[in-house]
């Protein structure tokens, strides 16, 4: 298929609109849950960080060293 560029933006606005909406209220149809990013990542990171994946039934920890 041929997505054009004012089809894009089209795209890409109602993608926002939808996340938005799942932000504010609970049964949207994109659930979104808030997160609190600060900042990112600049490859001078040193130490130890732990990687959480909380979804489903199932918990996942990973320590990395860096």
């Amino acid at each position: 298929f041929t997505l054009t560029t004012d089809g894009l933006k089209k795209l890409h606005a109602a993608a926002i609109s939808e996340m938005d909406k799942g932000l504010k209220a609970y049964g949207a149809t994109v659930p979104m849950i808030p997160a609190y990013v600060v900042g990112r990542p600049t490859g001078e990171e040193k130490g130890t960080y732990l990687a959480l994946d909380l979804g489903g039934t199932n918990l996942r920890v990973c320590s990395i060293q860096l």
